[in-house]
């Protein structure tokens, strides 16, 4: 008996596509079960640290199919009197990447969430990653960004770093500087005082002590990170936050007092992080965005042997109907003012104003 050939061949599948809130627990939770590590943390560690600091409103986007979730994306929708109202995936979070069984989903993630923008009368959405998976699209924004290679163990990721920075680590080592692992509260103290002393060298506001404890509290503390610190005499002299995201490891921030430059305590903590994670069997540790502007700090980051590579962000007008250039809003007439503030007030600044930059 013959079978058409166009009868037997399997139908397309049918997608269902949803905006999901924590209250929707049932398929809230399916998400969530569905998806990878490295989203998990960007669905549940960090959008829950968001909400607790700053009140943001957690959503996931997904498409479900008859064999179950396909595609996630999350964003928190962020509510200010003076910035507007907006959706972005994710604040304070360099790149931020939907978790998708086939990369064909990721636009329609995307134009469900410029439709739920819409509906709901946001003045845009911020997307922070996956701009070349959509169709026809531009970026709003660009950075480098540096990838290291963890894998081979410490002494293949030593081998890799440029001469200079293998040169620095040995000085470090040879002056006697103790680092140590931590997930104190007194550890972050002490970051923070360098934090502070470090934005304001560069003419930036630090984020608010409350948003560190809430990442020490539910990151850190909860097996996802650690403060590296390195102590010259027994003195505080650099101290970096490291976060996990599945089997990467970001470098998220870092802050020195530079009375302690020559003893290169900043490569000392940069190479303990590699070290500990490339022995802990992690697969790269993401340096972070860079400005275009900022040579000196690519120049840097080059150093310690990463794959480098340019990621955009896209921010889609709502009410225009069109996509709006972004500006790297580290650079401008506002350095040299905080730069010339006492801590404590750019530490109001900051506690002031993070909430509605996101």
């Amino acid at each position: 008996m013959s079978t058409d050939a166009s009868s037997s061949q399997a139908s397309p599948p049918r997608y269902d596509c949803r905006i999901v809130s924590p209250a929707d627990e049932a398929l809230w939770n399916e998400a969530i079960a569905a998806v990878d590590d490295a989203t998990r943390f960007l669905c549940v560690e960090w959008t829950d640290l968001l909400k607790k600091t700053y009140g943001y409103e957690s959503r996931l986007i997904v498409i479900r199919s008859s064999q179950g979730v396909q595609a996630v994306l999350p964003y928190v929708i962020v509510r200010s009197p003076f910035t507007g109202t907006r959706a972005i995936s994710l604040p304070f979070f360099d790149i931020c990447r939907a978790y998708a069984t086939d990369d064909s989903l990721i636009p329609q993630l995307y134009e469900a969430f410029k439709a739920e923008g819409r509906k709901a009368g946001w003045d845009y959405i911020e997307l922070r990653g996956d701009i070349r998976k959509l169709h026809n699209s531009e970026p709003s924004l660009s950075f480098y960004n540096h990838i290291v290679d963890l894998s081979g163990g410490s002494d293949a990721v030593f081998e890799r770093l440029a001469s200079s920075t293998r040169r620095a680590i040995r000085k470090s080592e040879k002056s006697g500087v103790d680092i140590q692992h931590s997930d104190t509260l007194q550890a972050l103290k002490g970051f923070y005082r360098l934090q502070c002393i470090t934005r304001k060298r560069h003419g930036l506001p630090p984020q608010p002590f409350k948003f560190f404890k809430n990442l020490l509290e539910q990151l850190i503390q909860k097996g996802k990170g650690t403060i590296i610190s390195a102590y010259v005499d027994g003195q505080l002299a650099a101290s970096g936050i490291y976060l996990e995201q599945g089997s990467t490891i970001h470098y998220k921030y870092g802050a020195s007092d530079p009375t302690f430059q020559a003893s290169r305590c900043n490569n000392s903590v940069m190479w303990a992080a590699m070290k500990h994670y490339s022995n802990k069997g992690f697969s790269a540790m993401d340096l972070g965005r860079n400005s275009l502007e900022n040579q000196g700090l690519r120049k840097y980051k080059n150093t310690w042997g990463p794959t480098e590579r340019i990621t955009y962000y896209q921010r889609y007008d709502l009410k225009n109907d069109s996509i709006q250039k972004m500006s790297d809003d580290v650079y401008g007439w506002h350095n040299q003012i905080f730069a010339n503030l006492p801590i404590a007030l750019t530490r109001l600044a900051g506690k002031l104003l993070y909430k509605h930059i996101a």
